[in-house]
């Protein structure tokens, strides 16, 4: 489970944390079939720029909408399984 933060000010000029998401099993099914980057940041944990790295790379499939990418659900959960299965590789 991934809980998803943002940096809010508050009122005393403390900066603190306001929890936006957690991100389940569920928010997986739920999620849409083809996800903007930001989507598929919150869904993945990865920041923007991994994941146009991974565009880029060819990583995951996409497609363009005019000026936005979209990343494929499927293929964004395949890279995260190999992803879990090369960092415990030896265990």
């Amino acid at each position: 489970m991934r809980v998803t933060c943002q940096k809010m000010a508050l009122s005393s000029g403390i900066v603190g944390r306001l929890v936006k998401r957690v991100v389940t099993p569920v928010s997986w099914v739920a999620a849409p079939e083809w996800l903007t980057v930001q989507e598929a940041c919150e869904l993945s944990g990865h920041d923007v720029d991994t994941l146009r790295w991974m565009i880029q790379d060819g990583a995951v499939d996409t497609r363009r909408e005019g000026d936005t990418w979209l990343i494929e659900k499927a293929g964004l959960r395949e890279f995260q399984e190999a992803l879990l299965e090369v960092l415990h590789w030896w265990d």
